[in-house]
């Protein structure tokens, strides 16, 4: 019923990845591939609207930082905080996801934090 929206969506959050440093665009189309993959194989009605939802809001927000040059990007912060009550939505299993992710990133800050230390 909307997997074509589904499908324009997840081609267009990918090509949003290409403006993003590499790392970062690793990892987001890992974690972009698996979740479509796992929401597609079983998702209801209310639960494949509150996805598309989600992750329009992701795609409109990763537009307007990715609105700048690449350069700029390279040094750019992306993302925006998740509100706490959003998390009283998530399942264990989601919650334990964005654990993952959170360790998946970590060290990306790490890094910059080493680096800019060494300077």
């Amino acid at each position: 019923m909307y997997h074509h929206q589904i499908r324009i969506l997840y081609k267009g959050i990918l090509r949003l990845h290409r403006s993003l440093p590499q790392d970062l665009k690793e990892l987001g189309d890992v974690y972009v591939r698996d979740e479509f993959r796992r929401h597609l194989e079983s998702a209801t009605e209310y639960q494949t609207k509150l996805f598309l939802s989600e992750w329009a809001d992701y795609y409109s927000v990763l537009a307007k930082q990715v609105g700048v040059t690449v350069a700029e990007n390279q040094a750019k912060t992306f993302g925006k905080a998740l509100p706490e009550t959003k998390l009283e939505d998530f399942q264990d299993k989601q919650l334990y996801q964005l654990y993952e992710l959170k360790l998946a990133s970590q060290p990306r800050f790490d890094d910059q934090d080493d680096s800019a230390a060494n300077k």
